[in-house]
């Protein structure tokens, strides 16, 4: 009769074990929000030309990379971008640690309205490293198929200002 309750025992501590394991795996696999934000600032005349004036602020204690572009709403819509398309940004720029870029854009003529679009790609932590090492390794031993499961690569995030008009 005791070594039956003993297994009963062992299987529901190795299920808690396996739930608590999954759980972290779910919270710490999960992306987080970007801790990036763009503002648009105002109006200002930059290099000779009107321009819209906007900011890139970093939230983090980390310095980031991203890309920019203005982009002019033509024919009533914003420009769309085909999935695995090379985007058309600016990139290379740099924010340090709880600091603020500023970014421009020419003002149209036209009064089209405009609006400011930043990517973002965090750097990898630690944990995202072992990963990727993890599933290199296995895609060189032949396990290819899950080395893929095991690291998808990380997401980009797509910051978009609010419309400004003049």
């Amino acid at each position: 009769m005791r070594y039956c309750s003993l297994r009963k025992q062992l299987f529901i501590s190795t299920s808690c074990l396996i739930a608590a394991l999954g759980l972290c795996w779910f919270v710490l696999a999960r992306p987080r929000p970007c801790p990036l934000a763009v503002h648009f600032v105002g109006f200002t005349n930059y290099s000779g030309q009107r321009c819209a004036a906007f900011i890139v602020s970093n939230r983090s204690d980390i310095a980031l990379e991203f890309a920019a572009m203005g982009e002019h709403k033509g024919q009533g819509q914003w420009p769309v971008y085909a999935v695995g398309t090379v985007m058309p940004h600016r990139s290379g720029l740099r924010v340090g640690p709880r600091q603020i870029h500023d970014l421009y854009t020419p003002v149209l003529a036209s009064g089209t309205p405009m609006r400011m679009s930043v990517l973002c790609r965090e750097p990898w932590t630690q944990w995202e490293q072992r990963r990727w090492v993890w599933s290199v390794w296995l895609q060189d031993h032949n396990l290819g198929t899950v080395g893929r499961a095991d690291s998808t690569g990380k997401p980009c995030h797509v910051l978009l200002s609010q419309e400004v008009h003049e």
